[in-house]
């Protein structure tokens, strides 16, 4: 667990996505790994976060350079 950012004070420049995301997440119980409560407060672990960008991020990339490749065999035929 990575260092915990309580969700209620963060601001949306620290979060990447509105404040109003992380709580239908957690209401949804979607990325619970993302999530930290104690008590009634929601704390989001900004580790998990970063990994979860990321593993976007590769996602993106993966699809592009599939789109490229199929764009670049249409081409050569």
């Amino acid at each position: 667990m990575g260092k915990l950012l309580r969700l209620s004070k963060a601001s949306e420049n620290e979060l990447h996505f509105a404040k109003r995301t992380f709580y239908k997440w957690h209401h949804l119980q979607r990325y619970p790994e993302l999530f930290v409560t104690m008590g009634r407060t929601v704390f989001i672990d900004m580790e998990a976060l970063d990994g979860i960008l990321e593993g976007g991020r590769q996602k993106c990339k993966t699809a592009i350079a599939k789109a490229e490749a199929r764009k670049a065999g249409k081409e050569s035929r």
